[in-house]
């Protein structure tokens, strides 16, 4: 680092200059002559001057003998500068003070980068608090894995702060579901083969209750030579897996009902093509249901009956969903029998 040039002064203590070098009226704009001739406060903005009164005087009575502050100045081009003033108090060989001695140098270059600086750090800070998702990094180890970094909001997610993940490496590995815990050297194994992975799994949330998590991760590095850095993002799927444990439960139900049907019950796309097929409608068809399904279920109609059939599903609307017919179907043995079919569409 390029150390800036010092401004050097003497002050007497009424707080009037007595002597300033060159690189003081540089750093200020006023030639020493001008400097002579004024009080501080030209260059010193309101609160300023107070604060640095207030050491000064501390310093004249012997309160403290060094003081360093950062302040801002004002140049002589009304431009406003950031300068380290540091000040020591001159006495003779009594101990009685003559002069105070302020030494300052040039900081806006090194303020201004550290302001953009924070300011970068604070609207990234922003965006990984913002994300719902909460982002994470950690480094793959001989024992397992190291974590190094993971976001503010995952204490919205579960209720620990950043640094209790930080400073205990297994509370992760403790909160997971015992049904979903895969184990370090399963996952490890898994994400270094694909280079990255997915998993679903419920984890304890500091109030006791369990949320399902879905954890996404990807090996930056697979260079054995290298660090093994990983990045993921965590989402809370909890709400998702409910309603996808209702709708299993629901089919499981209508499956329940359906099976238990002894009239023939079919499910097929408007292709025609067979999606499911209960008992019943395999028994009559004399086929299994593995069989049925993915074949047209038009197939064993007549073509008369099929024209027909194509007739009455074409009428079908949001308005009209239901219709019935009647038609011929010829089994495997040969057989001729007449259905009569409910049908319903679904838009």
């Amino acid at each position: 680092m390029i150390r800036q040039p010092i401004g050097a002064a003497m002050v007497d203590l009424n707080f009037s200059f007595v002597r300033v070098n060159k690189v003081m009226s540089d750093i200020t704009g006023y030639t020493e002559e001008e400097t002579l001739i004024q009080e501080d406060t030209r260059y010193n903005p309101s609160g300023g001057r107070s604060v640095g009164v207030g050491y000064a005087n501390r310093l004249i009575k012997g309160e403290i003998d060094f003081y360093e502050n950062d302040r801002r100045f004002i140049h002589k081009d009304g431009s406003v500068i950031w300068v380290n003033i540091s000040m020591r108090c001159l006495r003779d060989q009594k101990g009685k003070p003559h002069y105070l001695l302020p030494m300052i140098q040039d900081i806006t270059s090194r303020k201004n980068t550290l302001d953009a600086l924070e300011a970068t750090q604070n609207r990234l800070e922003y965006l990984l608090t913002a994300n719902p998702a909460v982002i994470y990094s950690f480094i793959l180890t001989n024992n397992g894995y190291t974590l190094t970094f993971i976001s503010r909001n995952v204490v919205k997610l579960t209720g620990f702060d950043p640094d209790e993940f930080l400073l205990d490496p297994t509370l992760w590995e403790r909160c997971i579901h015992p049904e979903d815990s895969r184990g370090i050297s399963s996952w490890v194994e898994a994400l270094r083969q694909q280079g990255h992975l997915t998993l679903e799994y419920r984890f304890r949330h500091k109030d006791g209750n369990f949320v399902w998590l879905r954890d996404q991760m990807r090996l930056s590095s697979a260079d054995p030579e290298r660090t093994e850095e990983v990045v993921g993002f965590l989402n809370d799927i909890t709400e998702q897996q409910i309603i996808k444990e209702k709708l299993l439960h629901s089919e499981s139900i209508y499956r329940a009902i359906v099976e238990d049907q002894i009239e023939q019950v079919c499910r097929y796309k408007s292709d025609g093509a067979l999606t499911f097929v209960n008992d019943a409608y395999a028994y009559f068809f004399q086929k299994a249901k593995e069989e049925l399904v993915g074949t047209a279920f038009t197939l064993n109609m007549p073509d008369e009956d099929l024209k027909n059939f194509d007739k009455c599903l074409r009428n079908l609307s949001l308005t009209q969903p239901v219709t019935e017919i009647e038609h011929r179907v010829v089994l495997p043995d040969g057989q001729m029998r007449w259905l009569h079919r409910s049908v319903r569409a679904f838009f």
